[in-house]
């Protein structure tokens, strides 16, 4: 049974690994505007207006059902679009980190630790001149205490080449 690859958690210069690490990280800033829309839907903040708008349109349109669906497909679709657009910044960023990540990762001045598992790189930190610049394990290894275990080695990674006291050792917890 105990066939499992082991995970190993280790500085990595390697251009395969960096390559994983950068997508790992779009990947996870892209997820955000997921969680940014789902978290916006579920709001009571939003769906109490918008389900008295939507319920203000169909007892206007009472007698006209074919016009309140209409005016409510219509609400439902901007209400939508908007939460949309407010999470396109996300898209962008991870984009821009895509087509700049890897400069930063080869940069003398910055460390990056993953952790692999049988092979596949599943989580990151990047220490780029002593501040944390990127944090991430992918979404099915989350809540397990990989992104602490993965912090606590960035921090010995950079104390041991003089650069603590940045933002990694104040994010660190036990």
């Amino acid at each position: 049974m105990s066939n499992l690859p082991p995970l190993s958690i280790h500085p990595s210069s390697t251009p395969r690994e960096l390559s994983a690490a950068l997508r790992l990280v779009t990947d996870s800033i892209a997820q955000q505007r997921q969680t940014l829309s789902r978290s916006i839907l579920s709001s009571p903040l939003f769906l109490a207006p918008s389900l008295a708008l939507v319920s203000a349109i169909s007892y206007l349109n009472r007698r006209e059902p074919a016009t309140a669906v209409i005016f409510v497909s219509g609400v439902c679709i901007a209400l939508l679009s908007t939460v949309r657009m407010v999470g396109t910044g996300y898209i962008e960023e991870a984009e821009r980190m895509g087509r700049e990540g890897m400069e930063v990762l080869k940069h003398e001045a910055t460390t990056t630790v993953v952790a692999t598992w049988g092979g596949k790189v599943i989580g990151v930190a990047v220490v780029r001149e002593g501040e944390l610049w990127a944090w991430t394990v992918q979404l099915k290894y989350r809540c397990r205490g990989l992104g602490r275990d993965l912090l606590a080695r960035a921090v010995e990674e950079v104390s041991e080449v003089g650069l603590s006291g940045g933002v990694a050792d104040e994010n660190a917890s036990e």
